[in-house]
C-alpha cells in the first residue's frame, strides 16, 4: 500500500512527465535566448515577412493594372506614387511589429512562468528523493 508521501511524489513526476511532453520542448528552445534577443529575432522575421507580402502585393497589383501603371509612372506623378506607397508600408508596418513585439513578449512571459514552476517540481522531487 502506498503511502501519502509516495502518492506525492508520483504525482509529482506524472506533472513533471506531462511538462515534458508538451510545452517543455518549446520551453526549454526559449530558454536559450534572452528576452530581447527572442522578441527581437521575431521581430526581425516579422519584418522580413511583412516586406516580402507587400512586394508580393505590389506586384499583384502592377500586373492587374499594368497599363494604369505605366501611364502613373511617365507621368510627373512618380515621387506621388513612391510616397503614397512608402506611407502606405509604413502605416501598416509599425502596428505590425507593435503586435508581434507584445505576443512574443507575452509568450516568452509564459514560458518563463511554466520554467519556474517546472523547477519548482524538480526540488519538490529532489526533496521526496533525498528521504
Amino acid at each position: 500500500m502506498l503511502n501519502t508521501r509516495q502518492l506525492k511524489k508520483i504525482g509529482t513526476m506524472t506533472r513533471i512527465a506531462v511538462y515534458e511532453e508538451e510545452q517543455g520542448i518549446r520551453d526549454r528552445e526559449t530558454d536559450r535566448y534572452f528576452q530581447t534577443d527572442y522578441i527581437f529575432s521575431h521581430m526581425f522575421g516579422s519584418f522580413i515577412t511583412y516586406t516580402a507580402a507587400c512586394i508580393l502585393i505590389a506586384v499583384m497589383a502592377a500586373g492587374y493594372d499594368f497599363e494604369n501603371l505605366l501611364t502613373r509612372l511617365y507621368s510627373d506623378n512618380l515621387p506621388e506614387l513612391i510616397g503614397t506607397m512608402l506611407r502606405c508600408y509604413i502605416m501598416w508596418l509599425i502596428p505590425y511589429l507593435l503586435i508581434t513585439f507584445v505576443v512574443y513578449l507575452v509568450r516568452f512571459q509564459k514560458s518563463q512562468e511554466s520554467l519556474q514552476k517546472y523547477r519548482r517540481l524538480l526540488g519538490e522531487l529532489s526533496t521526496y528523493n533525498e528521504d
